[in-house]
């Protein structure tokens, strides 16, 4: 009985999750809000702990989406310890990953950058190769943001084959992107070519 009930428990708060982030992908904050900090609620109460980290994830990232970039790096960190000691490492990339962007948004190169040394180095361990992808090219902006265009020279071009094909749908851009850096670092001028 008791299983049921937790069951049935868990399964309220993945709809109050799912529903969370259908109407904060419709606009609408405030009943998103109320859903995830009720589906937290659920989660902990039944003691699901994994539960509870992937709500912490949605809920920071409904927080970075609306401007809240302290409170979303303060939860995504809370996933993040959840994450390790579950033992979750493609989960534990993903967070590093977003705990970077927030410090790249904010101007924290350095800190960015560990983070992002990090995740890369977990999705390396796990062998996912679309993550490493994101994680090499989030390593190449932060390069890039700092005038470091042979560093993120050396980390972009590589998108392509660390993840043995073109990287989800974001290729387009980060070719792009690499045709600037050769630019912006003279290897067009010397005869070198992007492709």
């Amino acid at each position: 009985m008791i299983k049921r009930r937790i069951a049935m428990k868990s399964g309220e708060a993945a709809s109050l999750d799912a529903i969370a982030n259908l109407q904060s992908s419709m606009g609408n904050p405030d009943p998103a809000l109320k859903n995830f900090l009720e589906s937290l609620k659920i989660r902990r109460e039944i003691g699901d702990k994994a539960g509870i980290g992937d709500v912490l994830n949605d809920l920071a990232g409904f927080y970075e989406d609306h401007g809240q970039a302290e409170q979303a790096l303060r939860l995504y960190k809370e996933s993040l310890q959840i994450q390790i000691d579950l033992g979750t490492e493609q989960t534990r990339a993903l967070l590093l990953n977003n705990i970077g962007n927030i410090y790249l948004g904010q101007g924290n190169y350095q800190d960015a950058q560990t983070y992002y040394e990090q995740a890369l180095q977990t999705a390396r361990e796990v062998n996912v190769p679309a993550d490493i992808a994101e994680t090499r090219h989030n390593i190449g902006e932060t390069a890039t943001d700092l005038g470091m265009y042979d560093k993120a020279l050396t980390i972009s071009p590589g998108l392509r084959s660390a993840a043995g094909k073109p990287a989800i749908s974001r290729w387009p851009r980060m070719r792009r992107r690499a045709s600037e850096l050769f630019w912006l670092s003279g290897a067009v001028r010397s005869g070198t070519q992007c492709r």
